[in-house]
Formats: C-alpha cells, structure tokens, sequence
C-alpha cells in the first residue's frame, strides 16, 4: 500500500461541490464513457447550466475536467459532467489513486484486486490497508475501530485521534482529559495547512485543498487567491468585479482563471443599460456617444435617426429636411414645419424666426390669410387674422379702435362702457343692491348665493343650508359642507366642529368609512378609516399587532412562532427524529451525513450506514443491523 493517509484527500476531490457556468458553443465533444447518475461527479453534471443557443463545446464548459471527470454536453445545450465507469485507469490523485470509482473519483482500490496481497482494500475508503485495519479490532497503531494510524483510512467523525491524519475531516480536537476527537470544522483556522479550506457543506465540516485559478468554487474561501466572483464560479487571481470583465472563458473567451474584458457585443451580466452591450474594453457601448462600438456600424453622436447614422446606430440615417416639423439635432437648432423666417424658426432651421404676430400689419402666408394692423374683427381683417373682418357694432364686445373708446358687449351705460362705446360707463357692481338689468338678474347687497341672490347676481339665491358648503356669513359662521360635530364645523355651523381622529373607535361619516379604534390595516379597517382592513391570518407572515403576537409565515408550532401566533414558537432541531415541515424534509435520529437523512435534515443522505452510537431511525440505518432506542449498536 503507498499510504493509507492518501485516502483523505482523495475523499476531499469528491466532497467538493463543482459550480458550473453556462456556455453555449459551436463543437463536438469526445464521446464519454458512461454518464454519471449520482455520487459527486454526477451531482455537479447535473448542476450545469445550459447555453444561449449555438452547439455545446466541452472545451469552453467551467470548471476542470480529471481522468473520472469529463466535461460533456447535455442534449438541451447544457455544459456539464460525466463520470468514467468503475475500474478504468487513473493517476492524476497520486500518490495513491489507480482507478475510477464509478462516482468521479480516482482512488487506490474498488475491491481486493487492486491491492498486494496481504493487504486488503477499504471498500468505504477506497484505499488498500494492512489485515489488520478490517479485523473489526482496535490494534496495531489505530485510533478508531479499523481506522486511524499509518496504516489504516482515516476515521469518522467522533472517533478518537492524534492528529489531523486520522480524520476524514481533517480535523482532530483535543476534547479534554487526554483524549481527542475527530470532528467537523467549522472554520479553516481548524484545518492543518493554509492551502486547505474548511468545507462546511462537506459531511458538515470537512477540510479540502484549496482550488486553484480557473477551477470550480461557490466561495472565496475555497480559492488559493481568495477569490471567487460569483457570477463565474470559478476561482480568480483578483476579484474581478469591474464593469464588463470576468473571469470564466465562456464569458471572455479566454482561459477560466483569468480576469478578462467581456466579448464585445455581449452582456451576460446585465450590467450594460437597456439594449447596450459590452465593447470588448471593459466599458459598455452607448449608441450615440460618437464611438463605433462593439455591434454597431455607425454613431454620429446622437440617438435620433435623421443625422448620418440611424436611431440605433445599426445602418444609415434618414437625413433632415428643414420644415418637415422633425428637429435634427445633427444639423437644426428648431423646426417649426415652415420654410419662412416668419414662425418660430427661420427659412433655414438654424435659429429662432421672427415670429408671426396678428396686428402687426405684415402678413405671414404659412398662418395667416390676413393681417389689417389690428387685432380686432372690425377692420377689413379679423381678430386671429384668419379671414375678413365684421361692421363696427357698438355693444357686440369688440373694440373697434378706428370708431369706438370700449365696448363691453351692450349698449347700456350701467357697465365699464358708455351706451355709444365712446368712453367710460357708470359700471355694474354685483352687491350694491342696484340691478343693472343688461349684466345683473338680481342684486341682493350681498356677493353670497345664501341670500334673494346669488353670488353672480345672475340668478335666485340659494338660501341658507347649514351642510352644504357654502359660507353664508349672514346666517353660518362656518360650513364644512357636512351636518355633523366631528367635522370642522359643528351641526348648527355656529362654530367650529369637534374633528374627527382615525384610531380613536368612533366612526365620522363625513371623513371615515369605518374605525375599529387601531390605526392598522390588519383589522376591520383599514389603517386610515377609508375601507376595510385585511383582517389578521396566523401564518401570513404578517404581525398583526392587534391580535398576535408573532408570524412566522406558517402555522405550526416548530418554528419560531407558534401555530395560533401567540407565542414563540418550539423550534426545530435536526437529529431529534421528528420532522419539522417548516425547515426539514425528513430526520433520522442523526445530524450527521450516515443514514437515511442528510445532516442538515434536508433531503435524503448518501445511504451510507451509522457506526455505533449513531442516532438512527431503524436496524437499516446502522452498520450492525441492530437499533436500541435509536442509537445503532
């Protein structure tokens, strides 16, 4: 046997979770072996994200392919991997690693036949060991049953150690009294090198080497250079999180593992706005910053497609032509849909026009049929200038200034012009009590509607209703338009109202549709009186302060929150045996990766058996066969 302590880092390959990037590409792959359907070779093919269209090229799928590993291609354009079968040759997990387990992994053995005899091969391991490492007796220099040592795999997780070696996790700790313990790490301080990374999703706690740049990482922690920009997925020698560069090849065309611009005339981070892409230089191109950028085929600096190049810089522009009422930026100041100086824009587009004004006695052809030097309808013109003019007519409001001082539109003197229009009339005051019949109906000596008339002494008043909005200062002192107190006008309208305070229980029909004396929305009304409110449901995620106390969003007890959201809640604890739907899928007496139930209790375990004192659920979880009040034998 070459070393049995091999075993730990060939067990730490298989334990490290690939992450995979998609790529889309044009070529043929290799034909692989077998395609793999479980263990972690076959969880990571399975994790590939597929392309955006073309044909799968293995050679430009993330990640790092091995002598048990290949990159393949999925029939939906998936890049992925696929595990060698059982019993093919390997050496690139030296020095112990010989042949293919099957699950992705190059390891020493498979069974008897890969060892020299007298040694024989650790199934679970996948390591040849001394006869003594499988006699089912703690001997020779193992720390564990059959486990442990110079000559033996290293051993699970609470069985006795002496150092880092002896464990499958790498860690061993020194429990107190003498005796030390192999356990799961919780941080890489733990782990016995600084190229080596504490895995916590590994078996809850597993120290791995670190990867390097270009291969596969979820985490900076896992990377030789502590980078792993999450949006490639693979390890990076800085953190490569500027605008459009990264780090995997399907990205940038180049290796996985070097921080790169972005190919130009993509975006596959989103981080160009709207329709713009990447230009190839780490920088996103902009159709109209003057620049011909990335898939663009002209720019002339604006985004309007009347210059030299189109609205989206794909083709020729549609040229501009003064007085079609389009502004070009590119070669007009304004255009206002005429070819005269006389609008707003002058004859060529390069500046303000002169303008047209009706009266001024100059007759501009694009908007006026007219101009007698008046704007007025009573010369040969007529007030807009857009046809001919009427009489003079004293009394039909309109100022004739060739024959008339004013006109108020009648021929009475009681308004601002005489009866002849040659000069100031006596004037109609609406509230003197003087009807001047021509302007008034009626003329109350009030400017209210509350009285014989109304506030226009153009028709009968109204009267005075207290409610109805109007101040009749004759008779009101104030009116909210409403009869009740809880306005800002009492009922009588003889002084100022109570108010009315959303919250307080008391329902004011002029402001509030309801109030259930809260100012929230969870119970019968709404949080400002105007409608109903939501009501309150246990389970809805939602504290209702008015009737619970918590809500956790579900309506059992096992979280932190009770089923009728009273109180907290039982919580949950993963290895108890009972299953909490809130945040576990099953439980099988452990919190460890043995058995039938993962050690986060969410999702089924590798199917591996527990060694003794090991929680467990029945006989069939344990190595011995055998359960007694759920701990294995």
């Amino acid at each position: 046997m070459s070393s049995a302590r091999a075993v730990k880092g060939i067990a730490a390959l298989g334990l490290l979770a690939l992450v995979l990037g998609s790529a889309a590409c044009p070529g043929p792959e290799p034909a692989v072996r077998q395609t793999a359907s479980g263990g972690a070779g076959g969880a990571a093919g399975a994790a590939g994200a597929g392309g955006e269209g073309g044909t799968c090229e293995t050679a430009l799928c993330p990640g790092v392919a091995t002598d048990c590993r290949l990159k393949t291609c999925f029939g939906d354009n998936q890049c992925g991997f696929a595990n060698v079968v059982e019993y093919q040759p390997c050496d690139d997990a030296p020095p112990a690693g010989k042949v293919c387990d099957g699950a992705g992994n190059c390891v020493e053995c498979i069974d008897n036949l890969q060892c020299t005899s007298p040694e024989t091969c650790d199934t679970n391991a996948h390591v040849c060991v001394s006869l003594h490492c499988a006699n089912q007796s703690i001997d020779v220099d193992e720390t564990g049953l059959n486990c442990g040592g110079a000559d033996c795999a290293p051993c699970a997780n609470d069985v006795a150690c002496l150092d880092a070696d002896d464990c499958q996790s790498g860690y061993c700790l020194d429990v107190g009294g003498g005796n030390k313990l192999c356990k799961p790490c919780t941080d890489s301080a733990q782990c016995g090198s600084t190229a080596e990374w504490c895995d916590t999703d590994a078996a809850g706690g597993t120290c791995a080497p670190k990867q390097a740049d270009g291969e596969p990482c979820a985490v900076d922690g896992a990377c030789l250079n502590g980078h792993c920009p999450p949006q490639d997925g693979v390890c990076c020698p800085v953190a490569c999180d500027g605008t459009c560069e990264a780090c995997s090849a399907v990205k940038t065309g180049h290796p996985d593992g070097g921080c790169a611009a972005v190919l130009a005339g993509t975006d596959a981070d989103d981080e160009c706005v709207g329709s713009a892409t990447c230009d190839g230089f780490r920088k996103c191109a902009v159709c109209g910053d003057g620049t011909v950028q990335a898939t663009e085929t002209c720019d002339d600096g604006h985004q309007t497609p009347c210059g030299a190049c189109n609205a989206t810089c794909t083709g020729p522009g549609t040229g501009s032509t003064c007085g079609d009422n389009v502004l070009c930026l590119d070669t007009e100041s304004c255009d206002d849909g005429f070819q005269t100086a006389c609008g707003a824009c002058n004859a060529t587009c390069t500046g303000a026009g002169t303008g047209s004004t009706c009266g001024d006695g100059i007759v501009c052809a694009d908007i006026e049929a007219c101009d007698d030097d008046f704007q007025t309808p009573c010369g040969a013109c007529n007030a807009t200038c857009s046809g001919a003019g009427t009489a003079v007519v004293c009394g039909d409001g309109y100022v004739c200034p060739d024959t008339e001082a004013c006109d108020d539109g009648y021929q009475t003197a009681c308004g601002p012009c005489n009866a002849t229009c040659t000069g100031p009339g006596t004037g109609a005051t609406c509230g003197d009590g003087v009807v001047c019949s021509d302007v008034e109906f009626c003329d109350d000596g009030f400017q209210t509607a509350c009285g014989a008339c109304n506030a226009t002494c153009s028709a009968s008043g109204a009267g005075s209703t207290c409610g109805d909005g109007g101040v009749c200062p004759d008779t009101e002192l104030c009116d909210d338009g409403h009869q009740t107190a809880c306005g800002e006008c009492n009922a009588t309208c003889s002084g100022v109202g109570t108010g009315s305070t959303c919250g307080d229980n008391i329902v004011c029909e002029d402001t509030e549709f309801c109030d259930d004396g809260h100012q929230t929305a969870c119970g019968a009304c709404s949080a400002n009186c105007l409608a109903a409110g939501t009501g309150s449901t246990c389970g809805d995620n939602i504290v209702c302060p008015d009737t619970e106390t918590c809500d956790d969003g579900h309506q059992t007890a096992c979280g932190p929150c009770r089923a009728d959201c009273s109180g907290s809640g039982s919580g949950s604890t993963c290895g108890d045996g009972v299953v909490c739907p809130d945040t576990e899928t099953c439980d099988d007496y452990n919190a460890s990766s043995c058995g039938t139930c993962a050690a986060t209790c969410v999702g089924p375990g590798p199917g591996a058996t527990c060694g003794a004192d090991f929680g467990c659920f029945d006989g069939g979880d344990c190595t011995s066969l055998s359960c007694t009040d759920h701990f294995c034998d």
